[in-house]
């Protein structure tokens, strides 16, 4: 309790830093309970205590600042690959690291926050240490990019070294003499699960983060499509890949 007193303090004086990484927006209102946190906690910010939020945004402004460096000093493509993958490291920190966690007592480790297919009300959330070696730590998390990014490296690259990804609808794919390496669907769950705004619990991160660098993907009249956090996840993994 003396710890967690203490990151409060810290991160009230060093909110005049730190608050333009914080996610202020309103959580949006879904009454089929897959966002059900939203009936205690209104905003976004609210999912996170103090010390989640020292952490998090703390970490958001360190991995822009990184790859605004990396910008400078290596050119704009390269930075903007640099905040890509971070920002996803960032987002999957974010889903092991707030109040909606759970606790497996199973096998003693920490369920993300997505792992009922939305977010609730934890009244006795888990809370992970970043720092050790533990389910959604940042070591764990950083690997888990590192290997998606060696996989699309390697794995998905032809002889050209390059990727190539197509955006189109499963039940009629383009006409073509190609094999595909890969091919990833979109759930077709209809309503079942309110996929846009359960994304919009990463989007408010990743834009803190990427808006820079991807001024484009993160503006509303970019695409005429209401789930426009989706079209952003597109666009920026359309670039990372290439």
């Amino acid at each position: 309790m003396e710890a967690f007193k203490k990151a409060s303090e810290h991160l009230k004086q060093k909110m005049d830093e730190l608050a333009p990484y914080i996610p202020d927006e309103e959580m949006p209102y879904e009454g089929r309970g897959s966002l059900s946190a939203s009936s205690y906690l209104p905003y976004w910010r609210d999912l996170f205590n103090d010390r989640q939020l020292l952490v998090l945004a703390t970490l958001a402004k360190k991995v822009k600042e990184t790859a605004e460096r990396y910008r400078r000093e290596h050119g704009e493509d390269y930075g903007r690959a640099v905040a890509a993958a971070l920002a996803a490291w960032v987002a999957k920190h974010v889903d092991y690291n707030c109040r909606a966690t759970q606790w497996h007592s199973g096998n003693f480790q920490i369920g993300h926050a997505l792992t009922s297919r939305g977010i609730g009300m934890m009244w006795k959330h888990a809370e992970t240490n970043p720092l050790v070696k533990f389910s959604g730590s940042l070591s764990g998390m950083l690997k888990n990019v590192v290997d998606a990014l060696r996989f699309s490296a390697e794995k998905l690259s032809g002889t050209s070294g390059s990727v190539e990804i197509r955006l189109a609808s499963a039940l009629s794919p383009p006409a073509t003499a190609r094999k595909y390496s890969l091919i990833v669907t979109d759930p077709p769950y209809y309503d079942d699960v309110p996929y846009g705004e359960l994304s919009e619990f990463f989007y408010v991160w990743e834009r803190r983060i990427l808006e820079d660098f991807f001024p484009q993907a993160f503006s509303t009249s970019s695409c005429g499509c209401l789930g426009v956090h989706r079209c952003v996840r597109r666009q920026v993994s359309r670039h990372f890949l290439l």
